[in-house]
């Protein structure tokens, strides 16, 4: 009896791994921080769009893992957005990570809001609009550049006062090429801007990974290979 009773315990051990997985999606479950973008401002300093379009970037580098699942542009409450903004979040090597297309009707603060919101900043008003977009894990020590489209009409911010940064990341500073202003190209990850100067264009969120699913399972194991061993010593 002690035999047969031990085999199904341990036949269970085996199982609850493959349970448990079979029920997770194919990402792990994330908890996310509403109303936290990358960088934000108290006010806007200057803006600018002089006719000619460019792809503005920001390099920076993560000082610990994090999971980025939502792209956004500046947004000027004083004109709105009349054009459409792509955004594009590379590697150091150039590679595209992921994208969206910003337009005036993006608004989505966190993909898990019930209702299309904009971020507020302290004053209130939002100086991005963002879109939900697919979770990309960003590894502390490596450098990613995001960048966005200007467009010809829409401004985008510089030297703007109240600049922080809201992520636990360190801007290495910024880049722009012009090229119309409606093609989004990679500018490389050597910044020709301090961070001071902006300009600002494009913007992220993201999310933090949710252990519970995994302390859940460790524990069942941690438990039941307890329980093994009472029954084998018995």
């Amino acid at each position: 009896m002690k035999i047969r009773f031990s085999g199904l315990l341990l036949l269970a051990a085996l199982l609850l791994p493959t349970a448990a997985w079979a029920g997770m999606t194919e990402a792990p479950a994330y908890t996310p921080l509403n109303n936290a973008p990358a960088w934000e401002f108290t006010s806007v300093g200057n803006t600018l769009n002089n006719g000619l379009g460019y792809t503005l970037g920001e390099v920076f580098t993560p000082t610990e893992d994090i999971y980025v699942n939502y792209l956004g542009y500046y947004y000027d409450s004083a004109t709105g957005m009349v054009e459409s903004h792509t955004v594009g979040l590379y590697d150091a090597e150039g590679d595209l990570l992921d994208s969206t297309v910003i337009t005036g009707s993006s608004s989505y603060c966190s993909p898990s809001d019930e209702a299309p919101v904009a971020c507020p900043t302290a004053s209130g008003t939002p100086h991005f609009l963002y879109n939900p977009t697919q979770t990309v894990e960003l590894v502390a020590g490596q450098t990613y550049v995001l960048e966005g489209t200007s467009g010809v009409i829409d401004p985008y911010a510089f030297n703007d006062p109240g600049f922080s940064t809201l992520w636990p990341l360190e801007i290495e500073g910024s880049n722009a090429v012009e090229n119309g202003g409606f093609t989004l190209s990679f500018n490389g990850s050597s910044p020709d801007e301090d961070i001071g100067d902006g300009p600002w264009g494009a913007d992220m969120g993201y999310e933090t990974p949710e252990p519970s699913s995994f302390l859940l399972l460790g524990s069942g194991l941690a438990g039941l290979a307890g329980l093994i061993k009472r029954k084998l010593a018995a």
